[in-house]
């Protein structure tokens, strides 16, 4: 199906293509099944070195991401800070999938992954991604079975809708870059590099909120915890500085 039928905004993929700044804050509103998704892509928004093809640049060769657009893949750096933004989501209950592959097990705990509404943490996870992961979401499986399979994070919760601070302020700024600045009616999902190592093998794709349905809380939040248990990540509520 077209893009234009499925979601609410109706660009078109080329303009997808051509959205670079951070301040476009661009989210998509699938529905199906009467449920809605919001889904965000990377390349809605900017991050550092991302326009130097040394270190990142779009791989055309793989197609299981929302809508068949384009990963970025990352070839190798250290320094790593990028967002995926959800803007103007109705309060309610949501499960958080990424779409994500990987070519390499040495990327292995190589980021800090933050989810966050606005200044407040939601969840921080160190050591992401797991080896779990990696294997499960290796970019040769897309040539066997060319279809998008996610990477079910976590339950985001009403009560999360919280506008107070606890953020996790990581490692120096680059200066005073605005893109840091985080709105207190945003929710984030936020990479942080994890050590000083080169990292490599990344495919860069995006997030979705998917609605949940009344009655069907507990459920998720079972399925969020055996998927914790599957990857033996472990998720806080707050940032390490602040324990």
């Amino acid at each position: 199906m077209k893009i234009k039928d499925l979601f609410k905004f109706k660009d078109s993929e080329e303009d997808i293509s051509k959205y670079e700044s951070p301040e476009m804050r661009r989210n998509y509103l699938k529905i199906e099944n009467k449920r809605n998704s919001f889904i965000t892509l990377g390349n809605c928004f900017n991050w550092p070195w991302k326009d130097n093809k040394h270190y990142w640049d779009i791989n055309k060769k793989y197609n299981t991401n929302y809508f068949n657009y384009n990963y970025w893949y990352l070839y190798g750096v250290c320094w790593i800070h990028s967002f995926l933004i959800f803007r103007n989501i109705p309060k309610g209950n949501y499960k958080l999938f990424l779409n994500m592959r990987y070519d390499n097990e040495k990327f292995k705990g190589q980021l800090k992954l933050i989810i966050s509404y606005g200044k407040h943490i939601i969840y921080f996870i160190d050591n992401w991604p797991s080896l779990y992961q990696i294997n499960e979401f290796h970019i040769s499986k897309d040539e066997q079975d060319n279809k998008i399979k996610e990477d079910f994070i976590c339950v985001i919760k009403e009560e999360d809708f919280i506008k107070e601070e606890n953020e996790y302020l990581g490692v120096e700024k680059e200066g005073d870059n605005d893109r840091y600045i985080k709105k207190d009616d945003e929710f984030y999902v936020e990479f942080w590099h994890n050590g000083g190592l080169t990292k490599k093998g990344w495919y860069y794709g995006g997030a979705r909120l998917e609605e949940i349905k009344d009655g069907e809380l507990d459920e998720a939040i079972k399925a969020e915890n055996e998927r914790r248990k599957s990857t033996g990540l472990n998720y806080e509520t707050s940032p390490p500085n602040n324990n």
